[in-house]
């Protein structure tokens, strides 16, 4: 089986499997959020700014080490040993953090809430060398059951602690119990045991991890503040309603994102690897195929957050929610462009060049909490426009030339080709949107549309082949 054949299924296995999730997510949140208010779910938005920071330290790397590395059973048991200590050091920090939090608010109610929370660290810290390990196996039937069981928890227990009255409450408990079946599914499955050694072993297994550890867990810490300093500015400068109206629009930009992260990089990760394992040229001819494949995916949302934004508002979450459409055109255009961009710290880990990574992450990550810094003080909108220009027409060309062209070194004139006509019109868009320039927004969606599908015609017409050729 070819790489493009044996990645297509195992993207088919994972994506029903994450569709799948999602659907219970979507349909828990049209219930939930007509019943939690934005003053209500800025609460948990103002823990989160904190909490999400803690949590990219959660997995730091291990997953990535068990997947490029040829370790035994004895050591990945030690490993789940380490990184469950980890999850408590983690949940700890949090603890230490609420008296802080609720004081920077200047919102006491925070500290009963940010204490539970912690516990999500050390929960989801039993499922990482487990789902690393069947990844490596490219067991992703096993990994969808455990994501499904996951999401199907968390979402039931939401929608059941809102309809009962709790608030804020259901966000808290239901990844509380969506950690826990989760870790049960992947340890039932891997039959993977947790040793917790002595402390000389555990630095002797820390050892064997740590340069990569140490330059994702950099990278991830970085870009956490970029996309996340917009939280702490509209959390510090507006109110709690401001904050949940902006969370859930930055919510739905981050679907195909996270999307991406669970199911593209999931599959695209072992794929690229053997074809790193092949040559380079295989790297890129593989790599830029699968780009191509984001491109299309990201297409569909960024034509619907630009065109129905209160249509699709009003569809998932009602009337209460309709100023999240005010941010959704920006972000759009974002979808189109940081979902492709999205698996690059793939390609820098199969080719062990994490330590570049880190260095882009920090000069992309200053750019960001600038433009987010100047245009918070304006105003939200300002800032979401702000955002988007920079990471449009500054970090996406820094992420595409130091990457593509210095560290994968990719075909220049290919590179290029590729990207230079979407980010001008991308560019075009985000300030048509801004001075409302609606009939020219349409006409350069349009001419964005059309280049997506004539470049990568070829995929769509590989897929339905492929497709048509399983039913044979």
């Amino acid at each position: 089986m070819s790489l493009k054949e044996s990645f297509f299924k195992n993207l088919l296995t994972v994506s029903f499997f994450a569709y799948l999730a999602q659907a219970f997510n979507y349909l828990a949140s049209i219930f939930i959020f007509r019943i939690i208010t934005p003053d209500e779910y800025g609460v948990v938005s103002m823990i989160v700014v904190f909490s999400g920071f803690i949590a990219i330290f959660s997995d730091a790397g291990f997953s990535f080490s068990v997947i490029r590395g040829n370790y035994n059973l004895k050591f990945l048991n030690k490993l789940s040993g380490a990184t469950v200590i980890f999850g408590l050091l983690l949940s700890l920090l949090l603890v230490s953090m609420a008296k802080p939090i609720s004081w920077f608010y200047n919102s006491p109610e925070l500290f009963l809430p940010t204490i539970c929370l912690a516990s999500t660290f050390f929960l989801q810290s039993f499922s990482i060398i487990p789902k690393a390990k069947l990844q490596k196996e490219e067991e992703f039937k096993a990994i969808g059951i455990a994501t499904v069981a996951m999401q199907l928890s968390n979402s039931s227990t939401q929608l059941a602690l809102a309809l009962s009255g709790f608030s804020f409450w259901a966000f808290i408990w239901g990844p509380i119990v969506g950690y826990i079946v989760q870790a049960i599914v992947y340890y039932r499955k891997t039959r993977l045991s947790i040793n917790i050694t002595s402390l000389q072993e555990l630095k002797k297994t820390y050892t064997e991890v740590k340069s990569l550890v140490g330059n994702v867990s950099g990278f991830n810490m970085i870009n956490y503040w970029a996309r996340n300093s917009d939280y702490m500015m509209i959390g510090k400068l507006y109110d709690k309603a401001t904050l949940g109206v902006y969370r859930n629009a930055y919510f739905l930009l981050m679907l195909p994102i996270n999307f991406v992260g669970m199911v593209i990089n999931q599959v695209f990760l072992p794929t690229i690897q053997k074809a790193v394992n092949s040559s380079r040229q295989k790297f890129e001819k593989e790599y830029i195929y699968l780009e191509g494949s984001l491109f299309l995916f990201a297409l569909p949302l960024t034509i619907i957050f630009i065109t129905l934004p209160k249509e699709l508002v009003q569809l998932i979450w009602g009337n209460n929610w309709i100023a999240v459409a005010e941010y959704l055109p920006y972000f759009g255009v974002l979808c189109f462009t940081q979902t492709s961009l999205n698996p690059i710290g793939i390609g820098y880990i199969v080719l062990k060049k994490e330590h570049e990574l880190l260095k882009i992450g920090g000069i992309n990550a200053i750019i960001l909490i600038i433009a987010i810094i100047s245009g918070a003080i304006i105003s939200t909108e300002s800032l979401v426009f702000y955002y988007s220009i920079a990471s449009t027409i500054i970090v996406s060309p820094i992420f595409i030339y130091f990457a593509f062209i210095k560290a994968f070194k990719f075909n220049l004139n290919k590179v290029l080709k590729n990207w230079i006509p979407k980010i001008v019109l991308c560019f075009s868009m985000l300030i048509c949107i801004h001075f409302d320039f609606q009939s020219v927004i349409y006409l350069l969606l349009l001419l964005l549309t059309m280049i997506t599908v004539v470049t990568e015609f070829n995929k769509i017409s590989w897929v339905v082949k492929y497709i048509i050729r399983i039913k044979k």
